[in-house]
């Protein structure tokens, strides 16, 4: 999986952490942001610093508020599908490796994978009324503010962010006392498996003369169960989430080279310009040209 699939650069190779921000304009620094489905192996905390965000988690749908979080498993399919105007997210990701603190050690055998393989844990979100959640937000502030807002970090501030890591999960795994008894079945497996490699195959082929019977093909199945997986994973049909997928490859492609509307529409799959500029303008309400020169 090497389009859905996100690999973090880490500003530190030797000490693999970073801190996305991302709002409507974007993230910082470059990375995965809003309305952009993927997956990764490193686990991951999200504080929403302002607004409301709409969550989608192996096509669960959540929303969260101004100071609320969440924790997203590993291998888990995730993206930002809404988010108001002046909304903001952060993002913590990290290696398990952080919460083991060596491969095959006895925490990570007993504390660490039990609870991130398999998909037993997909997510948990975080809210301020319960005290042991607030305890993990209340960490996550604190590793924000080394991380971001001090300007000449502490001496040894690596290990105040690994204490602060481990502290929170331990919080985490004592509060649900035992291992979830959420492992998917084989079924619901192989469906999981069904879309990361449709959704690999549109991430892959959208620029493309791409069918719905194209996709299908791709994991030996009908379009009609094609299209219920879609649906049930993405809450839209394949047609659709290509369109748009073509639409957002179009947006670096608008701001970032002289080409015309139609060259554009061209390159992300559309044999004719009046198509895409129909289907930007259903999206975000006003034609692509007017994107490219307002931004």
């Amino acid at each position: 999986m090497t389009i859905l699939y996100e690999k973090n650069q880490y500003n530190d190779p030797r000490f693999p952490f970073e801190i996305y921000q991302t709002d409507m304009t974007g993230t910082i620094p470059q990375g995965r942001g809003f309305n952009d489905l993927h997956w990764h192996e490193e686990l991951q905390f999200t504080l929403i610093k302002k607004g409301k965000i709409s969550i989608q988690i192996n096509g669960e749908d959540l929303i969260l508020q101004e100071n609320e979080g969440i924790f997203i498993n590993s291998g888990v399919l995730h993206q930002m599908i809404e988010m108001e105007t002046n909304s903001k997210y952060h993002s913590i990701n990290f290696p398990k490796e952080l919460l083991g603190f060596s491969p095959n050690s006895r925490l990570e055998i007993n504390y660490v994978n039990p609870y991130t393989e398999k998909l037993v844990l997909p997510y948990l979100t975080l809210h301020l009324d319960s005290s042991w959640q607030n305890r993990i937000l209340a960490n996550l502030l604190e590793i924000e503010e080394i991380y971001l807002t001090i300007q000449e970090r502490d001496f040894a501030w690596q290990y105040q962010i690994s204490i602060l890591l481990v502290e929170s999960w331990l919080i985490l795994i004592r509060a649900i006392k035992e291992i979830p008894n959420k492992e998917i079945s084989t079924k619901s497996y192989l469906h999981y498996e069904r879309m990361q490699i449709m959704l690999q195959f549109i991430h892959e082929h959208y620029f493309e003369d791409t069918s719905l019977n194209d996709i299908a093909e791709i994991t030996n199945i009908s379009i009609s169960e094609c299209t219920r997986t879609f649906k049930k994973f993405t809450h839209t049909t394949p047609y659709n989430y290509l369109i748009n997928y073509r639409i957002k490859r179009s947006l670096d492609l608008l701001l970032k080279e002289d080409s015309s509307i139609s060259e554009i529409a061209l390159k992300v799959g559309f044999n004719q310009s009046s198509h895409f500029i129909k289907a930007f303008k259903k999206q975000f309400g006003y034609p692509p040209k007017q994107y490219k020169d307002f931004y």
